[in-house]
């Protein structure tokens, strides 16, 4: 007999289907699914989600597969900051 799976298991692949597409975390999957990369100020203009970082974990434990990467950004007051650019990623 099977041992039921740990909540860090992933039993089977995951699909989009599991969020509703007028959800914010279910428009960033749709957008991430589309080969779209996204800081937080842009889920926050697009998407109005304030907490992209939580969202990108939240698909991770759902096994989704999502990369980062360090960007540079120029902010409103004309200096550089650096933030966290996220993109769904190719590998099986």
């Amino acid at each position: 007999m099977k041992t039921p799976a740990t909540p860090y298991e992933v039993t089977s692949a995951p699909t989009s289907a599991s969020y509703h597409p007028d959800t914010a975390i279910g428009q960033i999957l749709m957008a991430f699914s589309r080969g779209e990369s996204l800081t937080s100020m842009e889920a926050l203009q697009r998407f109005g989600s304030f907490r992209l970082p939580a969202v990108v974990k939240q698909l991770k434990y759902d096994g989704f597969r999502i990369d980062s990467e360090t960007v540079a950004v120029l902010t409103s007051r004309g200096k550089i900051s650096h933030v966290a650019r996220y993109t769904l990623s190719e590998a099986v």
